[in-house]
């Protein structure tokens, strides 16, 4: 077996960088992949939320679709073998804890006071997407 040489070494670091952005690159379009394909699900669920008014059937399966509609995005996401670096993860997690934090506090509060109000609904729906899209602004930035 040969000693490698200053230039195999050279060449090795440089194809090694290489993947290296490779993988960053790829993390990061799966990432905003994921951050907007739940924003816009966050964004109808609260909407038809809003226009379910009390009607606990039609929340139901609302919820149940957006579970799906998760649970199909992340398993996807998941399917692509991520491996991002602790900063992207550690973006990722906060954006998803404030998304969740955001999407409870409107269900929380508008469930119970505000049953069929469009006038609340609409604005908390992009405001629930919000998380999400900060999450997105900083991803793309990388």
């Amino acid at each position: 077996m040969n000693e490698p040489n200053a230039s195999d070494a050279a060449t090795s670091l440089a194809a090694s960088e290489r993947i290296a952005a490779l993988v960053r690159a790829r993390t990061s379009q799966n990432l905003i992949a994921w951050l907007t394909a739940v924003a816009v699900a966050t964004a109808f669920y609260l909407t038809a939320v809003g226009v379910a008014g009390r009607d606990g059937l039609a929340i139901g399966i609302l919820s149940g679709l957006l579970g799906t509609a998760i649970v199909s995005v992340t398993a996807m996401f998941l399917s692509t073998s991520v491996v991002g670096s602790r900063e992207q993860m550690r973006r990722w997690r906060r954006s998803v804890l404030a998304w969740m934090l955001a999407l409870g506090a409107a269900l929380g509060v508008g469930l119970p006071l505000f049953p069929g109000l469009l006038w609340y609904w609409a604005p908390v729906a992009i405001l629930s997407a919000v998380p999400l899209m900060i999450g997105i602004a900083l991803e793309s930035r990388e």
